[in-house]
């Protein structure tokens, strides 16, 4: 098999599964980002495809005009279409001007606070290109709230094709103190309170059956 026979079948394999490309955030202590773009030709050509949108969003990964701090990238080059592979680890507090997260969605918001961060993508989305994106966020830490298409285990998925392009929503509040099935810490005071009380009702009932088992030997003599 030659080399234009691989190619070609190649490049139809990647025209028949629609070039889904992939967001991944993985949430811990840091935010560890991993965007996986397979852009036709076509959608240079396209302008419902927001090209420039998304050559804006993969330039670097810190939008900052001073310091911008650019992603670990990988560019394949193909006769019909171009893959991409950005990478970047944000603190809690770099993710508010992480370029893809910003670039791609109408709207979005961005919260850390105390010990929970919030994200907030909404409206138009302006980085689809073939078939669809799979956004998928994974975190053991605690999931106070998100509006996810689907929950695998830790992982939080979202999926944006031409249907819902014009009006998404995908939001996530995680807590980065608590893991997901981190069991709640009592309160030591409840639990001593506790153990006195179950202590005063045994030894009052030990009282109690003692009186009973002695007025009974009183009588029976």
């Amino acid at each position: 098999m030659n080399k234009k026979v691989i190619l070609l079948l190649l490049v139809s394999f990647f025209l028949a599964t629609g070039f889904t490309s992939e967001y991944n955030l993985e949430v811990d202590e840091n935010l560890e980002e991993t965007v996986n773009i397979n852009i036709l030709k076509e959608d240079f050509e396209n302008p419902n495809t927001k090209a420039p949108y998304l050559l804006n969003a993969t330039q670097n990964a810190i939008m900052d005009d001073e310091k911008p701090k650019p992603y670990d990238k990988k560019i394949k080059e193909q006769p019909e279409f171009t893959n991409i592979t950005l990478k970047y680890t944000y603190t809690p507090e770099e993710f508010e001007k992480a370029n893809y997260a910003s670039t791609c969605f109408q709207g979005h918001t961005y919260l850390k606070k105390n010990n929970y961060i919030y994200f907030d993508g909404f409206g138009e989305f302006y980085c689809l290109t073939g078939k669809e994106v799979k956004i998928t966020v994974t975190t053991d830490k605690l999931v106070m709230n998100h509006t996810a298409d689907n929950v695998d285990g830790n992982k939080y998925i979202w999926k944006i094709d031409a249907d819902n392009k014009d009006n998404v929503d995908v939001a996530i509040q995680i807590d980065l103190t608590k893991n997901k099935n981190e069991k709640p810490k009592q309160d030591k005071k409840v639990i001593g309170t506790f153990k006195i009380v179950i202590g005063i009702l045994i030894g009052g009932t030990i009282v109690i059956l003692l009186i009973g088992i002695n007025k009974a030997k009183n009588e029976a003599m």
